[in-house]
C-alpha cells in the first residue's frame, strides 16, 4: 500500500535564543543584571517547582519562573538579529 506523494519537509534552523523574558523586574542586582524585559534568552536547565535557569545572549545567567518566558514570534528573533542604527 502506497500512501501518495509526499510534501518534501522544510527544514528551518531552531533558534539560539527562543524564548523572551517577559517579566518587568530585576535578575539579580541591577549593576549585574538590570532589566530584562523583552530580551531572547533560552533555557538551560528545567527545575522543579516551575522554576529553569535561564541564559541570555550576553552570557549572564539566572533562575526564575518559566512564567516568565513565552516563545519569540520569528519576526522578534529577526528583529533581534538585525542591528540597530
Amino acid at each position: 500500500m502506497t500512501c501518495g506523494k509526499r510534501k518534501p519537509v522544510k527544514e528551518v534552523a531552531a533558534p539560539e535564543f527562543p524564548y523572551i523574558y517577559r517579566w518587568d523586574r530585576c535578575l539579580g542586582m541591577p549593576v549585574l543584571g538590570g532589566v530584562r524585559k523583552g530580551q531572547l534568552c533560552k533555557v538551560l536547565i528545567r527545575g522543579g517547582r516551575n522554576s529553569c535557569t535561564v541564559e541570555f545572549a550576553d552570557g549572564f545567567q539566572a533562575v526564575t519562573s518559566r512564567n516568565a518566558l513565552r516563545k519569540a514570534k520569528p519576526e522578534e528573533i529577526c528583529q533581534a538579529r538585525s542591528p540597530s542604527k
